[in-house]
């Protein structure tokens, strides 16, 4: 049996559904595939800007009359088609569900245990759920992810630097623009990393790691920031309340912990560049107040107290 009630697409054979008509008109004639030029989508709410022939997919927040297309969304407005993350009060596009199933439910960060990416291509090495970001050179079909790639396989995920027989990732391209051209080796003069974030601050061109306190997002430099935030790009000493950066940690770890006036004892400063010291706490335990120098009795020259021996 066929459907018999509802109309079918104007061309000769066809069984589905007309969804496309004359720009104006309320007559839907033909399907996608077999739409004539100029026709206009009738089944979608269109772009409630002038001229827009756009599918309308973003209005006011908890409404669900869609009216404006990305380009010509209100400030404010949100894509009210496609669904959210379940977590309560989050704003964000779910990506995660569980393993075999389409729907994705939860973003990644409040993802469920044992849920997994089921919106992104995944790495064809068996029971490997990472994304794919490497293939053949010249293609532009990603296969493996980078412990699975097989041998002779380069990235073709991100875009590669422009200089002939370099295969770094362009990162650096004209200022203003979005498409990087160049690798910072091979970058021309005047290119800036279009990639990192700059400060908010109007002309300010620096990379901003100041925001607010809890934030995971730097929005201005350190010139630029604005009262109560706080550096959460640079990691910060682990003692409760302390904003400063860490400079000491223990000895024989290239990793710091405590800033100077909160570590502990034996620590070292291990920074960069730094010359090893002890910590303050240690620093000067056997010295005087007034004059800084050692409180112990010097015993250069002397003998051995035991064995009469001078001292080597």
């Amino acid at each position: 049996m066929i459907d018999v009630v509802c109309k079918r697409c104007g061309h000769l054979g066809c069984m589905k559904r007309p969804s496309y008509g004359t720009d104006g008109s309320k007559k839907r004639e033909f399907c996608a595939q077999h739409s004539q030029q100029g026709m206009v989508s009738m089944a979608n709410t269109r772009c409630g800007h002038p001229g827009c022939a756009k599918k309308a997919s973003y209005g006011t927040d908890g409404s669900k009359k869609r009216e404006f297309c990305a380009q010509h969304s209100q400030q404010g407005m949100v894509n009210i088609v496609k669904g959210r993350c379940r977590h309560e009060d989050c704003r964000k596009w779910p990506s995660y569900g569980k393993d075999g199933s389409k729907k994705p439910e939860f973003c990644a960060q409040h993802s469920q245990q044992g849920m997994v990416d089921i919106c992104s291509k995944r790495c064809r090495h068996p029971d490997c759920t990472k994304r794919p970001s490497y293939g053949q050179d010249g293609s532009k079909s990603p296969e493996f992810c980078a412990p699975h790639a097989e041998q002779g396989m380069v990235h073709i995920v991100t875009r590669r630097c422009g200089h002939p027989g370099c295969t770094k990732h362009a990162s650096y391209g004209i200022d203003g623009s979005k498409r990087p051209e160049f690798c910072a080796q091979h970058s021309q003069p005047g290119m800036v990393h279009i990639f990192k974030r700059r400060c908010r601050h109007e002309d300010c061109r620096k990379w901003p790691s100041y925001g607010k306190d809890g934030s995971k997002k730097p929005d201005f430099c350190a010139q630029h920031s604005q009262q109560g935030m706080v550096n959460i790009r640079n990691k910060r000493c682990r003692h409760p309340d302390c904003t400063k950066r860490p400079s000491y940690g223990k000895v024989g770890s290239k990793r710091p912990d405590f800033c100077a006036p909160h570590a502990e004892q034996g620590m070292v400063a291990i920074n960069k560049g730094a010359a090893i010291q002890a910590a303050p706490s240690t620093r000067h335990m056997g010295k005087t107040a007034a004059t800084g120098r050692s409180s112990v009795p010097s015993t250069q020259g002397q003998g051995c107290p035991i064995s009469g021996k001078p001292r080597v």
